[in-house]
């Protein structure tokens, strides 16, 4: 679990690096705000996956822990959106649009240090 104030891309990156493993995120599963939808179209996604400043979790479950899950989230009455899936491999972060073609961010997240 990791929290995404530096944007999606940038922290998901450094869970997979932690883990050994790479990810795939959905563009289209983000939660999008419907203003930023209206204002932005289509980059909104885009933008979504790299901004930071959004103080949202990351957390990475195996499929079998769903049903758990779920009980959790009645219980504490949150949200919960799967926005994509662990892949064995190198910790490389692909996010896909709905056709599963690659998008390529601008920059993964904010960076401390620039």
């Amino acid at each position: 679990m990791i929290d995404v104030s530096d944007g999606l891309v940038q922290d998901a990156g450094h869970l997979c690096r932690a883990s050994g493993a790479g990810a795939e995120i959905l563009a289209a599963r983000l939660p999008v705000a419907p203003a930023c939808r209206r204002a932005l179209g289509a980059a909104a996604a885009l933008f979504a996956a790299t901004v930071g400043e959004d103080y949202e979790l990351l957390v990475a479950l195996p499929p079998r822990a769903e049903r758990a899950l779920r009980r959790v989230r009645r219980r504490l009455g949150c949200r919960l959106t799967r926005i994509g899936r662990i892949v064995a491999g190198r910790p490389i972060i692909r996010l896909v649009d709905a056709a599963g073609r690659r998008l390529a961010p601008p920059r993964p997240g904010f960076d401390h240090f620039r």
